[in-house]
């Protein structure tokens, strides 16, 4: 695994270049050499998210290895490894984020904490009223093409990269065309929220500009990748909070994709 070793400013930025990546260069996909001219793997251009994280990435889910991603609390730094590689690889016209990470989507109060039946959970920190807005989409890359996401993945440090392919998710386009696609991951402390099915957990949904009502159709709120949480009962301090991964995610958009 190659890794950049950076030298941060006082924004938070990596002054180093050229990025240095999991396998390859910068190339987004259009070559199939990596910078010492050895071949990449095919997986890197015909994998799913899952076999590039086993296969490639040798990513910790299963091993309980408490030294990598899984428990890893990431701080300005790291978001803002996650902008500056996103915008060099997608380039300003198409990049969904700004170059320099500003500011997580939490509208309340709340703490990153890791817990060994959970692993990393995000926690209320101050009483969260019913209705009350709790995080929005502020920092959501955006992949319209799976070899976009796959170039992600591979130019990204192994660490990050396997967060991120638990991190991102499919959503429609809009309701013009079901089978149109695009991946999403909220590069910022909303991804790690975790998820509760039908439990009391469950405490926040999405929303549009307000928490949907009963006579509401949820689908005002299924399109796209700009997200709105909000409180779906009163949330109090020490309190987890929980959404339903399944309210918001296309099943079969991964495969949509090419992936």
């Amino acid at each position: 695994e190659k890794e950049k070793q950076c030298t941060w400013d006082n924004d938070s930025q990596c002054q180093n270049a050229p990025i240095q990546s999991n396998e390859g260069t910068d190339n987004g996909g259009k070559e199939e050499n990596n910078e010492d001219g050895e071949e990449l793997n095919p997986l890197w251009f015909t994998g799913d998210p899952w076999e590039i994280g086993s296969s490639l990435l040798n990513c910790p889910w299963d091993e309980g290895d408490e030294s990598a991603s899984l428990t890893e609390m990431h701080n300005d730094e790291t978001w803002a490894t996650f902008n500056r590689i996103y915008n060099e690889l997608m380039g300003p016209e198409i990049s969904t984020i700004p170059p320099k990470f500003e500011k997580n989507g939490f509208h309340v109060p709340v703490e990153i904490k890791y817990d060994s039946s959970v692993g990393r959970g995000v926690y209320a920190t101050a009483e969260i009223k019913k209705g009350d807005l709790v995080w929005e989409s502020k920092n959501t890359a955006v992949f319209r093409e799976g070899q976009d996401y796959r170039d992600f993945l591979r130019l990204l440090p192994r660490n990050l990269a396997c967060d991120v392919i638990v991190w991102a998710y499919v959503r429609m386009v809009s309701d013009q065309d079901p089978n149109e696609m695009m991946a999403c991951v909220d590069l910022d402390e909303g991804s790690f929220i975790n998820h509760a099915d039908r439990s009391p957990k469950r405490n926040i949904e999405p929303g549009t500009d307000h928490l949907l009502r009963k006579d509401e159709d949820p689908e005002l709120a299924w399109y796209g990748c700009d997200n709105r949480f909000y409180a779906v009962r009163d949330i109090y301090p020490g309190e987890e909070l929980r959404f339903n991964y399944n309210n918001f995610a296309e099943s079969n958009g991964w495969k949509n994709m090419g992936l």
